[in-house]
């Protein structure tokens, strides 16, 4: 491939990685704020539960980003040879 191309590819993945970052801490903070509220309400359990469900697979698509990212400099480094 072109080497201008898997630069792109690795700029596009940094981004992602980024925005999955922001999305993780923002969701984190909604989570934290909403478990230790004082509302007593059976519903709140249910979007805290809901919550860390998402968190998990947002931790999961950054461990995926990642190797994405590793795989195109692989493909890079090979390029260069």
């Amino acid at each position: 491939m072109d080497k201008d191309i898997l630069k792109e590819k690795i700029k596009n993945y940094i981004e992602i990685r980024k925005n999955l970052w922001t999305a993780m801490l923002g969701l984190f903070g909604g989570i934290t704020a909403l478990a230790i509220s004082t509302i007593n309400n059976p519903l709140k359990n249910v979007f805290v539960i809901f919550g860390l469900i998402f968190l998990i697979f947002i931790l999961f698509s950054i461990k995926f980003t990642n190797e994405e990212i590793n795989l195109v400099i692989k493909k890079m480094e090979e390029a260069k040879k």
